[in-house]
């Protein structure tokens, strides 16, 4: 059987106003906060070992 192996996923903030916080958000297939205050942390990556090959991922921002 083969291995099935998780990636990763970057994520690059390129704008915003600059006052503003910014939080990233994982909203599915589960909630999580990925990086408060995004708006300061342009481009990160987040690893995405031991999710499914093909999961589908849905991003969100909040804005403060």
């Amino acid at each position: 059987m083969p291995v099935q192996r998780g990636g990763s996923v970057t994520v690059t903030i390129i704008g915003g106003n600059a006052g503003a916080v910014l939080d990233l958000v994982i909203r599915s297939p589960f909630y999580e906060v990925l990086v408060h205050n995004a708006n300061a942390h342009h481009g990160f990556t987040w690893d995405t070992t031991g999710v499914a090959p093909g999961t589908t991922f849905d991003f969100g921002l909040i804005w403060h």
